[in-house]
């Protein structure tokens, strides 16, 4: 089993690639209709949670039923999952929580007994005082599953999610798999555990998910929580072209940090010259000569010695390493390439380690630079936690494990997809179809994924959407407590604002460039969570 490969597919942000929600046409009449009475709850067996989750040792997990349409709550049925872990000390009620996606697998978020990546991490008070409980969304693993795709193509990314697939294989399922009845599941959780409201936790698409719910049960909501928030305006296609040149900006940010430091790293005392740098160990570990991110812009400092200075000098060389890298980005798939022995190119490590760190953890730019100078990927301590955990399992729990993280990287396709383009509320930009289509084949891989949400190619095929409904946080008797970052490249860093002003509350909006403030950096607003949980 390739560990590394599992670790990397646990550790993907989530994230976040953030794309998109929707909600099949017969939402009009769930929202009208409400779930189940409270009298219908369930009873359910609480038990170990599955190894794939990578849950916290304490955590027990059930699986219960909740209606496929909510518009018909007699009818078919799905299984769902939740994790639960105890409260340290007495319990003032549960905080239930979302860690993004769509598509993210909720089990493990709050694991705390050790140090691994993407864990949600609440103050010591909150984890004494409250039940943390997380329900796995509908259409992942280890609950139903929604299945679009043919079987065994999933895992090998040949094939894009279809939805006459979804179709032939769940009949009316899909169009179910959406932020509404995401939400509505939750209420069912809620009555399963006997709690008269539910405090909330969400960061980055979770924050779409507790808003919806805190809108249609407020009656039912206590405190909330909302962590680096999506922009209410953005769903779904506009998140595309309000992020693009974040996501842009970010990365040269991350270019030109590791420039300053030149003296440290010994890199480039250039944004460009740092990229250079990056690409140059992209092409000795897989042959490929260019790497799939625009180079950053030049400076005077880039400009051949001897050579004119100036803005006719700069827009030269910018014009010449695009007109290089263009090129090489449409040699790419004639270079040979070095393969490790499973058949994965190296160099996907090398891009990851920059994308990942530039536009999801700030924290991570040392790591980076370090990286490059050694030539050598160095290690994450998160990650190394999470090796070890793997490793400390038998055989059979491994191959367990690996089945579970495989089964949920298709989910998370699929989820994604289906909330996505179920319940899209922002118009399409036919403009952007060409550049996307361009980009994919062979160019910038971050300008062809915004491009491709924001031309609306990211649904092709799938039906007319319901759009979600709008976040409101007038009826709510506690006002929500937001964080978030201000240059936040998978929300937008307006997205904290936007959702303010839907919901209320008060936000604390911290520096840099990073996503999951109680991620990446819950020390910094330690007091005021404590504080608002208390």
């Amino acid at each position: 089993m390739n560990l590394r490969r599992i670790v990397a597919a646990i550790t993907a942000v989530s994230t976040l690639p953030l794309a998109l929600v929707s909600i099949p046409a017969q939402a009009d009449e769930a929202r009208a209709g409400g779930a189940l009475p409270d009298g219908a709850a369930q009873q359910v067996e609480w038990g170990p949670c599955p190894i794939g989750a990578v849950a916290d040792s304490a955590a027990q997990c059930a699986t219960f039923e909740a209606p496929k349409d909510y518009a018909h709550p007699e009818g078919e049925k799905i299984s769902l999952t939740m994790s639960k872990i105890p409260a340290k000390g007495q319990s003032r009620g549960v905080i239930a929580g979302n860690p993004g996606g769509p598509g993210g697998s909720a089990l493990g978020m709050f694991r705390g007994d050790d140090n691994l990546p993407n864990t949600v991490k609440l103050p010591d008070s909150v984890r004494e005082h409250y039940d943390l409980v997380a329900v796995q969304p509908r259409g992942l693993p280890w609950g139903t599953p929604l299945e679009c795709m043919p079987p065994g193509m999933g895992e090998l990314g040949l094939a894009e999610v279809s939805y006459e697939l979804c179709e032939v294989q769940q009949p009316g399922y899909a169009r179910t798999v959406n932020t509404e009845n995401t939400a509505r599941d939750l209420e069912e959780a809620r009555k399963i555990l006997g709690q008269d409201r539910l405090n909330l936790y969400g960061v980055s698409y979770g924050t779409v998910l507790m808003s919806t719910y805190a809108t249609l049960f407020p009656q039912h909501t206590g405190k909330t929580m909302l962590d680096s928030s999506m922009n209410p305006d953005d769903v779904w296609f506009q998140l595309g072209a309000s992020r693009k040149q974040g996501r842009i900006d970010a990365l040269n940010a991350m270019f030109a940090w590791i420039a300053e430091r030149n003296g440290e790293y010994g890199l480039g005392d250039t944004p460009l010259k740092v990229y250079k740098a990056w690409v140059a160990r992209v092409n000795e570990h897989t042959g490929l000569s260019a790497a799939p991110l625009t180079p950053p812009p030049a400076t005077e400092a880039d400009i051949p010695a001897g050579s004119s200075v100036g803005e006719l000098a700069l827009s030269g060389v910018n014009l010449s390493e695009q007109v290089r890298w263009r090129l090489h980005r449409l040699l790419a798939p004639l270079e040979s390439t070095k393969r490790l022995a499973e058949g994965e190119a190296l160099g996907l490590a090398w891009i990851l380690l920059v994308t990942d760190g530039a536009l999801y953890n700030q924290n991570s730019w040392p790591r980076v630079a370090e990286s490059l100078k050694q030539n050598a990927i160095v290690a994450d301590p998160l990650e190394q936690n999470l090796i070890a955990r793997v490793q400390g399992l038998d055989g059979e729990q491994q191959a367990e494990f690996a089945q579970g993280v495989s089964e949920q990287g298709k989910g998370t396709k699929h989820v994604d997809k289906a909330v996505t383009c179920n319940e899209n509320r922002t118009p399409l930009d036919a403009s952007r179809t060409i550049p996307a289509l361009v980009e994919t084949a062979a160019g910038d891989v971050i300008r062809a994924n915004e491009d491709n949400i924001a031309s609306g190619l990211h649904c092709a095929g799938w039906p007319e959407p319901t759009p979600l409904l709008w976040a409101n946080g007038d009826a709510l008797e506690t006002k929500p407590l937001l964080v978030g970052y201000d240059h936040d490249s998978a929300t937008t860093g307006e997205g904290n604002y936007a959702m303010q002003r839907a919901m209320g509350g008060e936000l604390h909006v911290l520096p840099g460039y990073s996503h999951g403030v109680m991620i990446r950096n819950p020390e910094a607003v330690e007091e005021q969570v404590a504080a608002y949980f208390s």
